[in-house]
């Protein structure tokens, strides 16, 4: 039910309102890699510190190597980090 409820808050573009309940459905299935991944999407969407957006991701990515949207979202992030780096 969490994930549920968690998913259509991200899909109202809502991640505030859907890092807890993706915290509670990690918390009653931890193996879910599909959650690490919506849990580190919520941070970024949130510009919250990127390095939980990398945390969470990166479990994504141990679970499944191959999980391509995670891979394509941590390149989004340092594409970007490039580019406020080239600001400075």
């Amino acid at each position: 039910a969490y994930l549920k409820w968690a998913n259509l808050d991200l899909e109202q573009k809502n991640p505030a309102a859907a890092l807890p309940k993706y915290r509670m459905a990690l918390k009653l299935n931890p193996k879910m890699k599909q959650v690490w991944y919506s849990m580190g999407a919520c941070h970024y969407e949130l510009k919250s510190p990127l390095d939980s957006a990398r945390f969470y991701l990166g479990k994504a990515l141990e679970m499944d190597p191959n999980m391509e949207q995670a891979r394509k979202l941590l390149e989004i992030m340092g594409i970007e980090e490039q580019i406020r780096g080239s600001r400075r």
